[in-house]
């Protein structure tokens, strides 16, 4: 018999905690989430609050905190799904459980790795040119990755989290090694160049993403 296991969390969620590692994610969410159109595991919480539960799973679990940090513990995301585009939600499929609860909390997301200098460190040492911090926003607008005032994005939760995450902590933006990749290759292979996003950006006109994802 296990002691020290709080009330709250029920044996199928101590189940799917304990079988979570590398890699997987879990989602609390409100009663109002469409957790059944997205995923196939549910778990209920009804009349639980989410910052109580949390209270009870966090001791027993390893969650990376906003830092700068290479470790790849489990990771628990809050999310606002009115600020999630279509994409997004389409990767809610992928996840391990979501969990129902009736209170909304802000979103907030494991950070990415990497600081705008750290990205353009990156990038530069794997191209031919140099690109500069004016340029990486012409890139994160025109991508339309994180909300900026070269785009109609306004929450600024409202990220592409395969790229960047938004740090409340410090009230800025982190990004993750995919999104620098992304630029890169995009570049080495003549399709991105200071020219096109600067038009766009001045333009306000945006990239389709998808076609860069999928020429990788």
């Amino acid at each position: 018999m296990l002691k020290g296991i709080s009330p709250l969390i029920s044996p199928e969620l101590l189940k799917v905690l304990a079988e979570m590692g590398h890699g997987d994610e879990i989602i609390f969410a409100d009663a109002h989430f469409p957790a059944y159109s997205f995923n196939k595991k549910i778990l209920r919480a009804d009349g639980v609050r989410i910052s109580d539960l949390l209270s009870s799973i966090l001791p027993l679990i390893q969650v990376p905190k906003i830092s700068n940090t290479n470790r790849s513990d489990l990771a628990v995301e809050f999310v606002n799904w009115n600020a999630l585009s279509e994409a997004d939600r389409a990767n809610y499929e992928k996840v391990t459980a979501i969990i129902k609860d009736k209170v909304v909390k802000k979103e907030a997301i494991n950070p990415g790795k990497r600081k705008p200098g750290d990205v353009l460190v990156k990038i530069n040492s794997e191209i031919d040119f140099t690109i500069n911090h004016f340029d990486h926003k012409c890139l994160y607008c025109c991508f339309k990755i994180r909300p900026a005032s070269g785009n109609d994005i306004d929450d600024p939760f409202d990220t592409n989290i395969n790229y960047c995450h938004y740090d409340e902590a410090h009230k800025d933006y982190l990004y993750q090694d995919a999104w620098a990749e992304l630029i890169i290759k995009g570049i080495n292979d003549g399709i991105l160049t200071k020219q096109t996003w600067k038009s766009k950006f001045d333009n306000k006109e945006s990239f389709n993403i998808i076609e860069f994802e999928e020429a990788e």
